[in-house]
């Protein structure tokens, strides 16, 4: 098990609480409206994929925010809002076939993907041409949720970017997709076969659908009141509803996730890896193996935390910030 980072001593913003959420937002939003924009490049391959890009006034770094399956730019505006405060440029990549990118499939809740180098290669040329481009003499930092990690550290480990990237932050990293009793041995035997009988391009059998009604015990959230506001912004646009996915994007996503501690050790730039105590969506043990497998790297757990670090309530949340802003201090 790694050793645990020690939480450092650094002023942070106030996360809003339970009571101050709805206009706290209100006041993000309206501060937000005057600095940011919704903009595309085109990738690798052509495909349009859609960030959004908040500026601040007098920045001293930049921070990629790379979010996690079925996410959405808009679900971190509350983080983007701290950030720019804190004299941040902000870039939220939403990757292929989330929020407004192009999609790989017609279904807007189901998401699909043939190969899982097609997000690397995305995010690898958003970073070069978008963001380094964009970046002056400021340093770069990447923060990073779940699908993110795993898409921002096979990026890390395939490419040399010392000279541009000076730190990584994986909150919840997606190592393992296999659920509580599950092996990965079995989970990828099951897709295995559900791809020979349906095809790669099948919507998973048991892949969850988008629901408006969605229980808030059952998610990844500590926050009642982030949860609420962004099943509302799910309900009302159909491209944040993704839930389902194809026969191929579990497929591939299990084999990238799969190869995430043998590649690590190539990762030259420092990281941190955060995790929830609560975390029932990846299992923690796999996470301190990744970790420990980077050669600089930091760890840290939250206490009663879940999968969703971001939209956990204001305690827990604020000591998510105060580790990341640590750790970029530090760095």
């Amino acid at each position: 098990m790694p050793e645990k980072y020690i939480l450092p001593d650094v002023t942070v913003p106030e996360p809003f609480s339970e009571e101050e959420y709805e206009e706290g937002m209100k006041t993000t939003e309206a501060f937000l409206s005057g600095v940011s924009s919704r903009e595309y490049f085109k990738s690798f391959d052509g495909g349009e994929i859609s960030y959004m890009r908040y500026k601040a006034a007098d920045p001293k770094a930049n921070i990629v925010i790379s979010i996690g399956f079925t996410e959405f730019a808009e679900k971190y505006t509350e983080l983007a809002y701290y950030l720019v405060k804190s004299n941040f440029n902000v870039f939220t990549i939403e990757h292929r076939g989330h929020g407004y990118s192009q999609r790989g499939f017609s279904a807007p809740q189901t998401t699909h993907i043939d190969s899982f180098d097609t997000y690397v290669n995305d995010f690898t040329f958003f970073l070069r041409n978008v963001v380094f481009g964009l970046s002056g003499a400021l340093k770069t930092y990447l923060v990073c949720h779940s699908m993110g990690c795993t898409i921002a550290a096979l990026a890390l480990a395939e490419n040399d970017f010392s000279s541009n990237i000076s730190g990584a932050v994986f909150a919840s990293p997606m190592v393992s997709l296999a659920p509580k009793g599950v092996t990965e041995c079995i989970l990828l035997s099951v897709v295995k076969r559900s791809i020979r009988r349906d095809g790669r391009e099948a919507v998973f059998k048991y892949a969850p659908t988008f629901s408006p009604d969605a229980d808030f015990k059952k998610s990844g959230d500590t926050s009642f009141a982030r949860f609420r506001r962004n099943l509302s912004l799910r309900a009302d646009n159909e491209k944040y509803q993704g839930s389902s996915y194809t026969n191929s994007w579990l497929y591939e996503s299990i084999k990238a996730s799969k190869s995430l501690i043998s590649k690590a050790s190539s990762i030259n730039i420092p990281c941190l890896v955060l995790t929830g105590e609560n975390d029932t969506a990846i299992k923690r043990p796999f996470q301190e193996n990744f970790a420990s497998a980077i050669p600089s790297c930091d760890y840290y757990c939250v206490s009663g935390a879940k999968h969703s670090l971001f939209t956990s309530e204001h305690d827990k949340l604020r000591e998510v910030l105060t580790v990341i802003y640590g750790f970029i201090e530090s760095h």
